[in-house]
């Protein structure tokens, strides 16, 4: 056992619990860390030199706190893809044509777009690449990097709302057009 490290502890014991307990989302955890930091501290060899006692009993909180935050990310994503691999996703057939019209839509957008303004876009939003890297491949700055996708994601929404217009004056003129007629 490290002798400074554990007369830091005791002395620091609040402290540490405070900090602890500022950094975690659920703070009845902090008292579970803050032993598994006596825990490591009782296996720390005692022949190291430590300088700055506080200091490094900080470091070491710290890091749990990053570990424990990093099990309970991995942790939630397991349980988000396992609660959707269970729930089974109910989609009707009119959705999947709605969805399929906007896709058309949208590819018929993005081709209407100049050709840096596409590769940009398409680079971005599609191969997930950098600003930077798309910058060096169209031989442009980043911030005209930054122009293209702007007037690109500009002129998709347009492309899109005119086409939703659309669609809701046609289905909205063709039922008063049928309640007429019933009339």
């Amino acid at each position: 056992m490290h002798e400074a490290l554990t007369q830091a502890f005791h002395q620091f014991q609040s402290e540490l619990l405070g900090f602890i307990r500022k950094r975690l989302p659920d703070s009845s955890q902090a008292e579970d860390l803050l032993h598994e930091l006596f825990l490591r501290l009782e296996r720390y060899p005692s022949d190291k030199v430590i300088k700055a006692p506080r200091a490094y009993l900080y470091r070491a909180a710290n890091n749990l706190i990053v570990d424990e935050l990093r099990k309970k990310k991995s942790y939630d994503q397991r349980f988000v893809a396992a609660e959707q691999e269970e729930a089974p996703v109910h989609i009707s057939p009119e959705d999947i044509n709605h969805h399929q019209q906007r896709l058309k839509l949208l590819d018929k957008a993005i081709n209407e777009l100049p050709e840096k303004c596409q590769k940009a876009f398409r680079w971005h939003r599609i191969e997930q690449l950098d600003k930077k890297i798309i910058a060096e491949r169209l031989e442009v700055s980043v911030n005209m990097v930054e122009k293209h996708l702007r007037n690109a994601v500009k002129h998709c929404q347009q492309r899109l709302s005119e086409a939703e217009e659309t669609t809701f004056s046609d289905s909205h003129s063709s039922k008063s057009s049928q309640q007429r007629h019933h009339q």
